[in-house]
């Protein structure tokens, strides 16, 4: 398993420094990667994020091009095919659903602090990488983050995230 996870920080490393490896293969190699350390991990790793990792790196393999070919003119930059609207449609459709599902889990859980608008406290102690912001936030009254839940609500599970 370490070396599987080497593998992959250093692929995607590398691909991330030159675009020019940003082709199927080596986004196949990072999916494959993760697939099976998604299975091995068993409960470590059925999280939602991780579902989204593994969908988001298949639409990676799905919208890259074959080969990154450089061209001449472009100043030694890879040519990659245009966008078309399949594969900007796919991009939209994976975002959607995980606002959409974001809010759609809190709700349909039935649970009491998310219906009472008091999560976002317990949410801020025990989120899995607090930033900075959340300890500010952590700090704020009662009120105030009951107020914040109702935003949070309704940019999730509303029409706005069509758009």
């Amino acid at each position: 398993m370490d070396l599987l996870c080497l593998v992959g920080v250093v692929l995607s490393l590398v691909m991330a420094l030159r675009t020019g490896w940003c082709h199927k293969l080596n986004f196949l190699v990072l999916w494959v990667t993760y697939k099976s350390l998604y299975e091995v991990g068993q409960t470590f790793l059925h999280f939602q994020w991780d579902i989204l990792l593994l969908e988001t790196g298949f639409l990676c393999v799905i919208v890259s091009p074959l080969i990154t070919a450089k061209v001449p003119g472009l100043g030694g930059h890879s040519k990659t095919r245009p966008w078309d609207r399949v594969n900007m449609f796919l991009v939209r459709w994976l975002l959607f659903r995980m606002m959409f599902s974001s809010g759609v889990v809190k709700l349909l859980s039935r649970c009491d602090a998310w219906w009472g608008l008091t999560a976002l406290p317990v949410h801020y102690e025990s989120q899995c990488l607090p930033t900075w912001i959340a300890w500010y936030a952590h700090k704020f009254p009662g009120t105030t983050t009951s107020h914040e839940c109702i935003p949070l609500h309704n940019v999730h599970c509303s029409v706005r995230s069509l758009l």
